[in-house]
């Protein structure tokens, strides 16, 4: 019981954390939906955004928009994976969407 308090007490303070820290950032106001809108708002201000440039990023990870974009989509499904798993068992299949067409262990991708 003592350590699973303490991870508790963990757990629940990381949580906290990442709450602080996202509220604290100023580009957030709004749904997540939103906040992307604004971000290709300014991007697309950019005479050249469409050049798709490489930039090296931390770790010297090569970056270009395309791969920015793929990134945000591959977030938000491995992410929503997890989330709709976690909630199907907990609610039922019945109480959530599945709006990413998800099936035991797979999801449907969808392109443009």
């Amino acid at each position: 019981m003592s350590d699973y308090l303490k991870l508790k007490a963990l757990t629940l303070k990381s949580a906290q954390d990442f709450l602080t820290l996202y509220q604290a950032i100023p580009e957030h106001e709004g749904s997540i939906v939103e906040c992307r809108e604004r971000g290709f708002a300014l991007l697309e201000r950019q005479p050249d955004f469409l050049d798709n440039r490489i930039y090296i990023g931390s770790y010297d990870e090569e970056w270009s928009l395309r791969k920015v974009l793929r990134r945000f989509i591959w977030h938000d499904r491995i992410h929503a994976k997890t989330m709709y798993r976690m909630a199907v068992k907990t609610f039922g299949a019945d109480a959530v969407p599945n709006v990413f067409f998800m099936n035991n262990d797979s999801m449907v991708v969808l392109t443009a």
